[in-house]
């Protein structure tokens, strides 16, 4: 093509979207149906709402907005939202010293339980469900399922298990926990974006600290519970919505200057010499790939890519797609997600070291350097390994101390 015309200029330098690329785009199905992702959207409807027809309100409300973005979402007509628990007698939020708060202070709980029947209810019936797929179209502003509902549930089940076993009745309790673990480890496989994934680890990983804290009490001599698979820790559909992400955003760009200067007087052809949407996609690419590869690794394999503290950034022209190349320099770094699952199998290798396999602390192998003496720290109830990137929400840590 002879690049003559004014408005065409930009294009010139285009590069064709690869075949990964198209790949992770064809991968995505948000025009299928999926009752359980309508169910948690509406999780936090009214007691007397179907918290599915709630869902497909809001579903239905956001896609409104994503054809116009001045549309103002309108709430589901039916009545307040479910009340929250307030966990303040415990903690607030997700670190490393919460489940200890959790474990020592559940005496408090059994009061906290009271009055929450519909959200726990609606809790066990969204773990009863065996397939998830997000149907909202991957966008800056897209409208996210109430995750605090969910985790605020999992926390009174949790609560609901130490009441149980302080009561004595700590075989009912670890029968449980055991399936309620199966359960979670399920719908951790099934995520397919990356806020649900760190819910699901940090769910887990309380869960099993839970667990692990009940099991002092019993008389159960040997569990064992089952790794992170391939399923759990493969990160190819939340890569595939990311990349969309990206792919939606740069095509809002694209031959709008509106969204690239402010004021909106930067001519057309003008922004498409600075930015090249398909020369900005295929640059991840590489990022996005390695980020798969990471994933599958063992803890071990992973320790070793971080130990070289190098963490390639997406590269593409700065004269060419100068605003494409701005945009890909100021992206997120991905390695502290993929890092928490390989903490969270760690913390499972040290449940069943503990568990299964009955060893003490200075006996205990770290995943992530298995050939190395074992570097198990133990303080206020908890063992802890080291790895290769902080962790700040104790998902290598294993609680081991009494109820």
């Amino acid at each position: 093509m002879q690049c003559i015309p004014r408005e065409e200029i930009g294009y010139c330098y285009e590069a064709r979207i690869v075949e990964n690329a198209a790949e992770y785009l064809s991968s995505l199905n948000p025009a299928g149906e999926s009752e359980v992702y309508l169910f948690l959207l509406g999780m936090n409807a009214a007691a007397a709402a179907d918290p599915v027809e709630a869902g497909r309100w809001a579903l239905a409300e956001s896609r409104k907005r994503d054809r116009d973005a001045d549309y103002d979402i309108q709430p589901f007509p039916a009545g307040v939202n479910l009340p929250m628990p307030d966990f303040t007698a415990f903690c607030a939020t997700y670190t490393g010293d919460c489940i200890k708060s959790l474990i020592t202070s559940s005496d408090k709980g059994a009061a906290l339980l009271q009055g929450y029947d519909v959200l726990l209810g609606r809790f066990e019936k969204f773990l009863s469900y065996d397939e998830y797929i997000t149907l909202a179209k991957p966008l800056a502003n897209e409208v996210f399922p109430p995750y605090q509902y969910l985790m605020a549930a999992n926390r009174l089940a949790l609560i609901n298990a130490l009441t149980t076993a302080k009561a004595g009745r700590v075989e009912q309790s670890t029968h449980a926990l055991g399936t309620f673990i199966e359960k979670l480890h399920r719908h951790l496989a099934l995520q397919d974006n990356l806020i649900g994934r760190m819910v699901f680890v940090a769910m887990l990983s309380d869960a099993i600290d839970v667990y692990s804290a009940v099991l002092q009490e019993s008389e159960r001599n040997t569990v064992m519970l089952d790794p992170l698979g391939e399923q759990a820790k493969r990160f190819h559909p939340v890569v595939a919505r990311e990349f969309a992400l990206v792919h939606n955003l740069a095509q809002e760009m694209d031959g709008h200057p509106e969204l690239l200067q402010s004021g909106g007087n930067m001519p057309g052809f003008v922004s498409r010499w600075l930015f090249k949407p398909n020369m900005t996609l295929n640059a991840l690419i590489p990022i996005y790939a390695r980020m798969e590869r990471l994933a599958l690794l063992s803890p071990e394999g992973f320790a070793k890519v971080m130990e070289t503290g190098v963490v390639p950034q997406p590269e593409t022209s700065s004269w060419l797609n100068y605003l494409g190349h701005k945009l890909l320099q100021d992206g997120p770094e991905f390695d502290e997600y993929i890092a928490r699952v390989h903490d969270l199998d760690v913390k499972i290798s040290l449940f069943n070291q503990v568990h299964s396999l009955h060893r003490d602390v200075d006996e205990l192998i770290n995943p992530y350097s298995p050939k190395a003496a074992s570097p198990a720290s133990y303080q206020d109830g908890q063992v802890c390994m080291p790895g290769p990137l902080p962790d700040k929400r104790g998902l290598r840590c294993l609680w081991v101390g009494s109820l």
